[in-house]
């Protein structure tokens, strides 16, 4: 933002005709043009060699994010299953000791 502002007041004091010869062109416009010009030409460059990176950011992102839900997912089945075994083994261990407390009244003493 700074740096359109300036380059704003900057070219508002430099409206001044100039000629700009470029390889087989020669342009002539106000100074505050060709100011204004090179700005957006270097914003919209600067965007464009950025926009690979920020793809593939986006990408590992999106890839991450999946992964993410996936092991989360594994996390939640394993819990479940955990939950599952532990119930189990409560239902094991009570039926043991009520085999064993039968057991011991059944046996003659």
């Amino acid at each position: 933002m700074v740096i359109v502002a300036t380059t704003i007041i900057l070219a508002l004091q430099n409206t001044a005709t100039v000629a700009v010869n470029f390889a087989i062109w020669r342009l002539e416009a106000s100074l505050a043009v060709f100011l204004l010009l090179t700005l957006v030409l270097g914003f919209l460059t600067s965007f464009l060699l950025s926009m690979p990176t920020v793809i593939q950011k986006n990408w590992k992102i999106t890839n991450h994010k999946k992964r993410i839900a996936e092991l989360e997912r594994e996390s939640n089945e394993m819990i479940e299953t955990i939950s599952a075994q532990r119930k189990r083994i409560e239902y094991l261990e009570k039926s043991l000791k009520l085999e064993i407390e039968t057991t011991k009244s059944i046996e003659p003493e």
